[in-house]
């Protein structure tokens, strides 16, 4: 055991070394390469591993390989992993057999970075296949694993269902799954077909999603979103065989049931705003779909009467009122200098939404191209009746570059705002930074990932340098290798609406790759939600404030604890893993292991709520 003047000089020495921060979760070892492969026979190890995806119900998907040992080729086997955190199972595995797949065609490899969990824990992906009739053409293909069996949804260079005979896949260029179904872009030619389409997979059969304009085909297509009713929405232009556009020619439209409704039209008025209109051009836009049919998209605004442009994001709510969420020529909330306007070329292209168009934001501006990290809804009225008339946002300044980072002395800023940013149902947001000490500006830098809610309270979630419990070492936390990476090359994802990938659950937990320091192999972490943790540290200090006062201290992180210092009662509590420690005059000179988590919160609120069934007899 450790000795009492012992424990405080490691636990302080750490808190220097890291600085305190206002924690809430903890971080928990999901996977590192070396590791025994779960789901797999004994002396199997995790060989390969990539970047991991979660559900919005909690359930995590990443892929990779096992084998003897890291770097061995002969037993050398490619998977698919999958489960809520502790429960994880290979779905797919090296030369599976594939549900409605041709005789003979196998599973390969999960193709990198494909990977996206609907709320019900499915998982579909990006596949590379083996067998007899597999050939450069037809390696690949979209599979889904649903209700415990894994189907091939899309082939290459197998027929095109809806089109032309003849008429194969070429290329899946996006695809976007939720608990309605997939929508699916892919490219596909033949001897009278050749261009972009659009299906949808419900599970069962594949649909393909003509035109609403006969003897027009959709092109350019971006912008993928489903919900979980079979809502799609889609940004595309519309053109015929002989390559002239259709009217419209380019719009933003909503599918469901074989039905096709458009939202907006390149060259539609903008509400509210005489002579100004909609400009969607063949811009990089984005869009999305909640389950309540909303819809939020990115776009121009052109002033038909000086050709001023300006980029913006809308919500379309489902009987086609438009709000402005964020535009162009703005300006924070509380920034010194009034001519340091949002000023976004990529079209705010780093913007994550759900339900209402709650939205979190990465926003550039005409100062030196400071960026900020903003968040909000879209506006009740249109205060606006020209773009020139454009003041300050509605939307909160989360954090900005040169901002002190919360629950860190004033020493220290932040540096870097990387456009990863995540939202959920829920009403909490995520995003990274890089944050550094002006002491020392180039060692001191810490990739960081922040949590935060709609009251605005933020918390350090996961930062280089944390230190963590895993299989009974104590861990320090040396590389994150982002909140949100490249879908592929249309998007990145990171909202529980909309049917992206997504590493930030409903439920506030983060999933993220990374390292360790001392080992750059590579693992895959998660931020806990913090919920039990919290609500021991607030039992613990409402029950028996004699041993631990004052109440609320910051939560700080060394040698793998979780812990809060009580500087009145010279205690502390400590949870490390799924155990509760506690520190101090009161229980002796060493650590003391209280209990496990959930024991540990089953005696505290029996404390807080005493039985009394069995007053008056």
């Amino acid at each position: 055991m450790i000795k009492l003047k012992t424990s405080l000089q490691i636990l302080l020495l750490c808190t220097i070394t890291f600085s305190s921060a206002w924690l809430q979760a903890t971080i928990r070892l999901v996977a590192e390469i070396g590791q025994s492969a779960e789901d797999f026979p004994a002396g199997f190890v995790y060989w390969g591993l990539d970047n991991p995806v979660i559900g919005s119900a909690g359930h995590i998907a990443f892929s990779g390989a096992a084998d003897v040992s890291v770097r061995a080729t002969e037993n050398h086997t490619h998977a698919v992993w999958s489960g809520l955190p502790g429960h994880l199972k290979v779905i797919t595995r090296e030369n599976d057999v594939l549900a409605n797949a041709p005789q003979g065609l196998l599973f390969r490899s999960a193709v990198e970075s494909s990977l996206i969990v609907n709320s019900s824990g499915n998982v579909a992906f990006m596949a590379r296949f083996k067998g007899n009739h597999v050939n450069s053409q037809n390696e690949r293909g979209l599979l889904a694993h649903v209700n415990g069996a894994t189907f091939l949804v899309m082939q290459l260079d197998q027929p095109a269902p809806g089109l032309p005979a003849g008429t194969v896949i070429q290329t899946i260029r996006d695809f976007v799954f939720t608990n309605g179904g997939i929508l699916i872009l892919a490219e596909a030619s033949g001897p009278s077909f050749l261009g972009q389409g659009l299906w949808f997979w419900n599970f069962n059969t594949l649909e393909f999603i003509p035109s609403p304009i006969p003897g027009c085909n959709y092109s350019n297509i971006s912008g993928l979103g489903l919900n979980h009713n079979g809502e799609a929405v889609f940004i595309s232009l519309l053109s015929n065989e002989a390559g002239t556009l259709c009217h419209p020619h380019r719009g933003i439209f909503k599918w469901h049931n074989g039905l096709t409704h458009v939202i907006v039209t390149d060259g539609d008025p903008v509400p509210g705003m005489p002579q100004t209109v909609f400009t969607l051009g063949l811009f990089p836009l984005k869009s999305t779909i909640t389950d309540q049919g909303e819809i939020i998209f990115t776009t121009t605004l052109m002033d038909t009467t000086s050709s001023e442009l300006r980029n913006s994001t809308w919500l379309a709510h489902s009987d086609g009122r438009l709000d402005l969420l964020v535009m162009d020529g703005e300006t924070l909330s509380g920034d010194p200098n009034p001519g340091n306007v949002l000023y976004n070329s990529d079209i705010f292209s780093n913007i994550e939404s759900t339900d209402g168009g709650l939205s979190i934001v990465r926003v550039a501006r005409t100062a030196n191209h400071s960026t900020a990290i903003a968040f909000g809804n879209p506006r009740a009225l249109l205060p606006y009746t020209n773009i020139q008339e454009a003041s300050i946002s509605q939307l909160s300044v989360v954090t900005q570059l040169g901002h002190q980072p919360p629950g860190f002395d004033s020493t220290w800023f932040v540096g870097a705002l990387s456009g990863e940013v995540a939202i959920n149902k829920a009403g909490q947001f995520a995003f990274s930074s890089i944050i550094a000490n002006t002491l020392d500006i180039v060692g001191s830098q810490r990739a960081a990932i922040w949590r935060g809610a709609e009251n605005m309270a933020i918390e350090l979630a996961a930062s280089t340098g944390m230190t963590l419990f895993a299989n009974g070492t104590v861990r320090t936390l040396g590389g994150i290798l982002g909140l949100n990476r490249h879908v592929n090359s249309l998007k990145r994802g990171g909202s529980t609406v909309g049917g992206s990938a997504t590493q930030f659950s409903d439920r506030g937990e983060i999933v993220f790759a990374g390292s360790m320091e001392n080992n750059n192999l590579g693992g895959i972490f998660l931020v806990t939600d913090g919920k039990r943790e919290k609500r021991i540290f607030e039992l613990a200090e409402q029950l028996f404030p004699e041993l631990f006062s004052p109440a609320n201290p910051y939560t700080q992180n060394a040698e793998g604890f979780w812990y809060r210092h009580y500087p009145t009662t010279n205690s502390y509590i400590g949870i490390r893993e799924d155990d509760v420690f506690v520190l101090g005059d009161a229980f002796g000179p060493d650590i003391l292991r209280f209990d496990t988590i959930d024991n540990t919160l089953q005696f505290l609120e029996a404390v807080a709520q005493p039985d009394t069934g069995n007053e008056g007899s």
